[in-house]
């Protein structure tokens, strides 16, 4: 219960045993944690030493374990050993704890289902011992564990230098915006200008007519065949902002005046 770990936490004991078993037959779980978290946070700097083991701890409860940590400036040792806090949870414990006051020299991650190291524990600058038994650990390999934490430690920070986001294509912008534009619009020596069957037909056009936007004129069609028959235009209608008078129909005003 809540009264219970502030109660080991005010006891004023260097090592605060919150292990499952006999004497503590409930775990403490996420919820536990919290309680947990906020005490070391909010002082208790008599405590070195936190053993959590088998308490039913998840990526989450790691998570606001380490924000606690982060607060702390005298636990050097922790076991989290037998809970299912995983990568994630490893990752985000020590990532909260990375680049803080807290003299972190152990830390006890057996059987916590990690398969990978998190690159966070370079910036562990006292961390001095990690227990990795019976973790299925894939990164870094074998290998380099096997040499011990300081080989693995380099590995990592060798590894995160190393590393490099990955390159987004680049693409020409006007390569692109002409592409663009051959989707909306075909090429233009390809489309008969609308205004061409008109211009032949001029007997039957003596009045102006108001100018037409040629965005609408692209995307219309004219089937006017023959001198004599009106251009028709597909599209959403005439468009004007100023009426303005064709060249050819004021041409053919003058020539009758005269």
């Amino acid at each position: 219960s809540e009264k219970q770990i502030k109660r080991d936490f005010a006891m004023g004991t260097a090592i605060v045993n919150l292990q499952f078993g006999i004497d503590r037959p409930n775990q403490l779980g996420d919820e536990g944690v919290t309680v947990v978290s906020r005490c070391i946070a909010t002082g208790c700097p008599w405590v070195t030493t936190l053993w959590l083991s088998t308490n039913d701890i998840t990526p989450a409860g790691a998570k606001v374990l380490g924000e606690g940590l982060a607060m702390s400036q005298s636990v050097t040792e922790l076991s989290v050993a037998n809970n299912p806090i995983k990568s994630d949870g490893l990752a985000a414990l020590v990532a909260a704890v990375a680049g803080t006051e807290c003299p972190l020299a152990k830390l006890d991650i057996t059987t916590c289902q990690v398969i990978r190291l998190p690159f966070e524990l370079c910036d562990l600058e006292d961390l001095k011992v990690i227990v990795l038994e019976d973790n299925n650990i894939l990164f870094p390999q074998r290998e380099v564990i096997s040499r011990g934490i300081t080989a693995t430690i380099d590995f990592l920070q060798r590894t995160r230098e190393t590393q490099s986001p990955p390159k987004t294509p680049q693409v020409d912008s006007s390569l692109s915006a002409g592409r663009q534009r051959r989707k909306l619009l075909p090429e233009l020596d390809q489309v008969p200008h609308p205004m061409d069957d008109w211009r032949h037909s001029r007997n039957q056009h003596q009045d102006s007519f108001a100018s037409m936007d040629s965005s609408l004129l692209l995307a219309g069609s004219v089937t006017g065949q023959g001198g004599g028959e009106k251009p028709k235009v597909f599209g959403t209608g005439w468009h004007s902002t100023l009426p303005t008078m064709d060249p050819v129909a004021l041409s053919w005003k003058q020539d009758k005046k005269r």
